[in-house]
């Protein structure tokens, strides 16, 4: 994410790199991350983003054979005036 200064742009850190309550997921516990993505959904307003985060993980069942199964997190992300953002995240059970 860039931010528009004007004469140019400087980049913006969002903390997304591991989704919350993550560690205290019953059903990640022994998985592993096959991959991960964020796209973004839409502006909901000029400093409101909505993105879509997708993890799909694969674990070792009791029969040895392998369970895939994803997570899908909603998350907004508002920037404050200074340009601070604050990130909110909402787990998607579809």
């Amino acid at each position: 994410m860039y931010q528009d200064l004007g004469e140019g742009f400087a980049k913006v850190e969002l903390p997304l790199s591991e989704p919350p309550d993550k560690k205290d997921d019953p059903e990640l516990k022994n998985a592993m991350t096959g991959h991960e993505f964020i796209e973004p959904v839409e502006w909901k307003k000029p400093n409101v983003l909505l993105l879509q985060r997708h993890d799909y993980y694969e674990a070792l069942r009791p029969d040895r054979t392998i369970n895939s199964f994803d997570r899908l997190w909603m998350i907004t992300v508002t920037f404050a005036p200074d340009g601070k953002p604050e990130v909110k995240w909402e787990r998607d059970k579809r």
